[in-house]
């Protein structure tokens, strides 16, 4: 494995014996391109999209996973993840997890 890639820090600002325009050519990429693939992990997530932060929120299938047939509902209570298997019909299982989390307080201990 060659050393001249650094292993920690930003990878698009670190040293390189070649410069970013000819590591870009070489690979056959633009270098805009290489350099967002280089700085994976590093940034800020896109604030500009509106819905990015409220995405899992008004997801109507939150904490409902299907496997096979059935609808299981999935979720954390002190730090043990649990599940209950619902129903076969999805508006059901929705009905069903509201009730539930409603019945031991899911929600008001957020």
């Amino acid at each position: 494995m060659s050393t001249q890639y650094p292993i920690h820090g930003n990878l698009a600002t670190a040293d390189y014996s070649q410069t970013i325009e000819d590591r870009a050519r070489s690979l056959g990429l633009p270098v805009n391109r290489l350099v967002s693939l280089m700085n994976v992990g590093f940034g800020e997530p896109p604030i500009e999209d509106a819905g990015y932060y409220n995405r899992i929120q008004n997801n109507p299938n939150r904490n409902l996973m299907k496997t096979s047939a059935y609808w299981y509902l999935m979720w954390k209570e002190k730090g043990v993840r649990k599940h209950r298997r619902l129903s076969l019909d999805v508006q059901e299982a929705r009905r069903m997890r509201d009730e539930f989390f409603a019945q031991i307080g899911y929600y008001d201990k957020k």
